[in-house]
Order: C-alpha cells, then structure tokens, then sequence
C-alpha cells in the first residue's frame, strides 16, 4: 500500500515540475531591441503564476488538506482565466496537472488524518 509520505512528495514534484512547465513560457519576453526596464515588467507579469503555484506550495507545505483545496482552486482559476476550456490539448497541458496535483494532496491528507471514531 502505498503511504501518505509517497502522495506528499509526488505532489511536490508535480506542482514543481508544472512550474517549471509555466515558466517557460516567460522565455518569450526577451526580444532584440527591448530596454531592460519593459523586458523586467514583462518577465514579472509572465511569471505571476509561477510564483503563485510555489506560493501555494510554500504556504502549504505541511498542510495537504489546504493544499488539496489551493490547487484546486487554482486549477479553476487557470481554467477560467486562461480559457483552457476551449482546447482539449490546453485542458490536459495546464488544468489536469493542478486536478492531479489537487488530487494527491487529499490523498495524502486522508492518509495522514486519523479515523473518525464511531
């Protein structure tokens, strides 16, 4: 069976990985002829959901359950603000890492609280 430990850790390096994922498409804002002031502005704004994803890891590093619930909402949040909605390949790419991420966090949240007692 595996352990509460083995879905913490997997979901870690999932959000970490997916960030990663993201962030490389802040890649795109380093053109020939920009001033480095627009090209910092720009890299910040492209980066805003990255730092929010290792935010939201950060925060909830020793509580999956609030974990669960973060990634969940932003999972909606990508959905909605980034009309992942409107292309299969864009739902998987950016939607179903954070419901999986989500996922994994309750997982492990459930194995690590206690039974109810009856």
């Amino acid at each position: 069976m595996i352990g509460s430990t083995s879905f913490l850790w997997t979901a870690r390096g999932l959000v970490i990985a997916f960030t990663l994922f993201v962030s490389m498409f802040a890649l795109d804002v380093f053109k020939a002829g920009h001033p480095l002031g627009a090209i910092v502005i720009e890299l910040i704004i492209h980066l805003a959901p990255s730092f929010l994803l290792l935010f939201v890891l950060w925060i909830t590093w020793t509580r999956a359950r609030y974990a669960a619930l973060g990634y969940l909402l932003i999972a909606g949040a990508f959905t909605i603000f980034f009309q992942t909605y409107r292309s299969m390949a864009t739902l998987l790419l950016f939607t179903a890492p954070l419901l999986l991420t989500s996922l994994l966090f309750y997982l492990a949240a459930k194995k690590v609280s206690p039974p109810a007692s009856a």
